[in-house]
This record gives structure tokens, C-alpha cells and sequence, in this order.
């Protein structure tokens, strides 16, 4: 996906609930991607270049861990918010 379509995906998959602006955006990708966690390549559409990014085999690594990690940390929370 391009920065665009990541904004709108986020948007829609969360209702709403999470806003992303473009300039919060793009400085986290080229983060992950200096880490390795993402690929990026540009592509032309429409005469124009845009920049394609997708998570890289570490990346899918990182994120299946921390996937775990946060499932693990929200179901504690949800016990200690459980009446005893």
C-alpha cells in the first residue's frame, strides 16, 4: 500500500477511532523501514510515482511477536478490570 491507502485503511478498519495524519505517518515508515521491518518500492500510476511499502520477512517476524506480546498485556488488563 501507499501512504494514502494506509491512512484510509487505518481509518476504516478502526471506524474512525484512528486518525492518522500524513505527518505522523511517512517519519514512522521511513523508521520501520531503516529497521528492516518494511520493504518499500516506487511505482508509476497515473504518470505519477508513488511509493509502495509492505511489510519484509523480519518485519512479519516483529509483528506476529508483538501481535502476541499485546494479546497477552490486553487480556491482563482485562482481569485486573474484571469486578472480583
Amino acid at each position: 500500500m501507499y501512504g494514502y491507502q494506509i491512512i484510509k485503511h487505518l481509518s476504516t478498519v478502526t471506524q474512525q477511532q484512528i486518525l492518522v495524519k500524513e505527518a505522523a505517518l511517512y517519519p514512522a515508515l521511513h523508521k520501520l523501514e531503516a529497521r528492516g521491518l518494511l520493504e518499500s518500492e516506487f511505482r508509476e500510476v497515473s504518470g505519477r510515482q508513488r511509493k509502495y511499502y509492505r511489510l519484509s520477512e523480519k518485519g512479519k517476524k516483529v509483528a506476529r511477536q508483538e501481535g502476541t506480546e499485546l494479546a497477552q498485556f490486553t487480556a491482563a488488563i482485562q482481569q485486573l478490570l474484571r469486578p472480583s
